[in-house]
């Protein structure tokens, strides 16, 4: 069954009927972000079909600036990536490459805006990740400019092991108050638009999802009984 069926009210009751979610921001942080539900169906998906040695699945946004400090994701996309013996993370740029020029050939007004990664909580690969889409531009394809001047990391718990599906966005920000140079993830406004297709149920959702987990399990545990 395609991830594409789950409609608005599925996930609003996913979501704890908080939609839109609003979250408190420093003064100086004005960017907000609007998602389109197709977004987040595509990122699901690529959950369920990811390999099974991957924990993660992580991708491209793509939207644009549609007003002062208001940020549309419109697209997203996939990346392959791969973590090597030293956890150094690996993205494949071929892929990215084509990818981006296959999304911009549709909608040629959507730009790189940021980032997105499965996951309930930020962690060393979110800095990995955040890193290579600022300082490798060329590649990425994220240009700063006015009022995005960092990329939108979105995390999306797609595991949904809390019952519910928790989206979070950020945006890095400099820490002032010390010598050196730091920087933290700060969470930004979020809303998640509604959408018109058909009714599914929760538990498809949920059921899904298990059920990977189920197969991996099973495939681990038949994998080690095969080398006793």
């Amino acid at each position: 069954m395609s991830i594409n069926r789950y409609n608005y009210k599925t996930m609003n009751s996913l979501l704890k009927d908080k939609i839109p979610q609003h979250f408190d921001i420093l003064p100086h942080t004005t960017i907000k972000c609007i998602i389109h539900p197709s977004v987040i169906f595509t990122i699901l998906d690529a959950y369920l079909r990811r390999d099974e040695d991957q924990t993660h699945v992580i991708g491209t946004l793509m939207g644009s600036v549609i007003d002062t400090n208001l940020v549309e994701i419109s697209d997203c996309f996939v990346d392959k990536h791969s973590l090597n013996e030293g956890g150094f993370l690996q993205i494949i740029k071929d892929h990215h490459e084509t990818m981006y020029e296959l999304k911009q050939k549709i909608r040629p007004r959507d730009q790189v805006v940021g980032w997105f990664c499965s996951g309930s909580e930020l962690s060393e690969l979110s800095c990995a990740v955040h890193g290579w889409f600022k300082e490798h531009n060329s590649i990425s394809k994220f240009y700063p400019h006015t009022p995005l001047n960092e990329p939108i990391h979105l995390l999306v718990d797609a595991s949904l092991e809390s019952g519910f599906l928790n989206i979070k966005a950020y945006v890095q920000l400099p820490i002032s108050l010390v010598k050196d140079y730091f920087v933290h993830f700060h969470e930004i406004q979020t809303e998640l638009l509604p959408c018109n297709v058909e009714r599914a149920d929760v538990s498809l959702v949920k059921g899904n999802i298990h059920a990977h987990k189920d197969n991996h399990t099973n495939n681990l545990e038949h994998n080690h009984n095969n080398t006793k």
